[in-house]
């Protein structure tokens, strides 16, 4: 377990290796100078695949990606998807495009990157190659104990990632 601070508060996070289906936990907190915190709960999400797009598979930039995982859920879950286009420009830099949107858990989502992310693209240098990213989320349901203090939440999802896909530019 890691605990992270930024400007205005504390978090945890862990990561727990599972690959079962929808994972009940709980977790209970320990603490040497308040009051102990017993008996938040938590459901990890059924966990999932990408199945496209593939690494080894160049994509197009004015072809739309097909985003594609099994198993959905068709229900009233949402998929959050990000993203990323990491290009150079024509002085050597990095060009880097971020995405992130929510789209219904159905197994699969037409994706623009050129409508999406066109000003990375064309701050890009079109005779160098570009890639992209795709990681997908399914977020889980739990219920954060009382001994809480009040802001406090909690967040259970799963990740999948494919990395580093080649895009080729077309302007």
């Amino acid at each position: 377990m890691n605990r992270e601070t930024d400007l205005f508060s504390q978090f945890y996070e862990a990561y727990l290796p599972s690959t079962a289906g929808e994972t009940d936990y709980v977790v209970n907190w320990y603490r040497t100078t308040q009051p102990d915190v017993l008996g938040t709960t938590a459901t990890l999400p059924v966990p999932f695949r990408l199945t496209s797009p593939s690494p080894n598979v160049p994509l197009l930039s004015s072809t739309p990606v097909r985003v594609a995982w099994t198993p959905a859920t068709f229900g009233p879950r949402s998929m959050e998807l990000a993203v990323t286009v990491r290009c150079v420009d024509a002085n050597g830099s990095s060009v880097t495009g971020l995405d992130v949107l929510s789209v219904d858990d159905d197994g699969a989502y037409t994706y623009s990157v050129s409508a999406r992310l066109g000003s990375a693209l064309r701050a890009a240098d079109p005779t160098r190659r570009c890639t992209v990213s795709v990681r997908a989320r399914r977020s889980g349901v739990g219920s954060l104990s009382p001994g809480f203090t009040l802001g406090g939440s909690l967040t259970v999802r799963r990740e999948v990632t494919v990395s580093g896909v080649p895009l080729t530019l077309e302007h």
